[in-house]
């Protein structure tokens, strides 16, 4: 009964939340990499450029804390120097983030998230089909945000907690800094 009582009031208080949440745009630049579990190989892997883009909902939850459901395309992966080959991988990854808001005037806001980021996989783009990733990809985004008015940027590391490849020797976790451009819609 107590379960059914507190579905209730979340169904009730949905329309509310999603009344007053600002929804956005994002898109920018990744910096991506895969790093092994054990460090043997590390000296020939660098960073593969990739886009990242998207769609957000900002929802209110109390003064100076909201949450950040988003849906973004991006693009992860690695470049090698030996054998000279790149390989990436395309995802669908929805970030749920807890933000809070740290207002530095009154025309600049400064914010902080960190959350989960479940990424399923689109497709592979590799120049050669050495690595096999998983169909899905559990991670962490931790990040900061500058915005005025309808305008911001953000800043986010995002790294997997989970293996990303399937059948390798090794456990393979991606490791993302990415960049974007925001703008809010309604502000």
């Amino acid at each position: 009964m107590t379960r059914l009582l507190l579905l209730a009031a979340l169904v009730a208080a949905a329309p509310t939340a999603f009344a007053q949440a600002t929804f956005g745009l994002k898109a920018g630049l990744n910096v991506a990499t895969i790093i092994p579990d054990n460090d043997e190989d590390l000296a020939d892997r660098g960073a593969k450029l990739g886009f990242t883009g998207g769609v957000f909902a900002e929802v209110p939850v109390a003064s100076g804390f909201s949450l950040q459901p988003e849906v973004l395309y991006t693009q992860k992966g690695v470049s090698r120097d030996e054998p000279n080959e790149s390989i990436g991988v395309d995802y669908l990854e929805i970030p749920v983030l807890a933000k809070v808001a740290l207002p530095v005037s009154e025309f600049l806001d400064l914010d902080v998230y960190a959350g989960p980021a479940l990424a399923v996989k689109l497709g592979n783009d590799d120049e050669v089909d050495t690595v096999r990733y998983n169909s899905t990809n559990l991670g962490v985004a931790v990040g900061a945000g500058v915005a005025s008015g309808p305008f911001g940027m953000d800043a986010r590391y995002t790294f997997s907690v989970a293996d990303a490849t399937e059948g390798e020797a090794n456990d393979f976790r991606h490791h993302v800094v990415g960049i974007t451009g925001v703008y809010r819609f309604g502000r």
